[in-house]
């Protein structure tokens, strides 16, 4: 989720060390946030190896500064009118569970839906395109 003033980086993973480790992987790669490997995607569950190859194939590095700079945010997250899609809101962040102006939807899938669970990802994206078109 993004705080005012704080880093993408900011609440990566599950240590500050886990934090470092990331933001010196992309200090070493030129501030390029790399894509994940192949291989990495062996411990990914929903997919099949095809699934695999393709998002293998598909991936492109990212400017670090996409996860290392600070958000600047007009109001705080928690205003702002969204929908928090989750395989369980009990593991969401608090934010999701607590603002008022926030839909929250459910989707069966893993970390790639627009991979292993493609039509009821784009059923999900079609509904609150409409809801917030109207």
């Amino acid at each position: 989720m993004p705080v005012a003033a704080h880093a993408l980086l900011d609440n990566w993973g599950a240590t500050d060390d886990e934090r470092a480790q990331e933001k010196a992987d992309i200090e070493a790669a030129g501030n390029l946030w790399l894509a994940p490997t192949r291989e990495m995607l062996d411990y990914v569950d929903d997919l099949t190896d095809a699934d695999r190859d393709y998002l293998a194939s598909k991936f492109t590095t990212h400017p670090g500064r996409t996860v290392l700079d600070a958000a600047d945010l007009s109001s705080p997250v928690e205003e702002q009118p969204a929908t928090y899609v989750a395989l369980s809101l009990k593991d969401a962040p608090a934010v999701a569970k607590s603002a008022t102006t926030w839909q929250r939807r459910s989707l069966v899938s893993g970390h790639w839906p627009m991979v292993s669970a493609f039509d009821e990802t784009a059923a999900l994206i079609e509904e609150e395109i409409r809801r917030y078109g109207s």
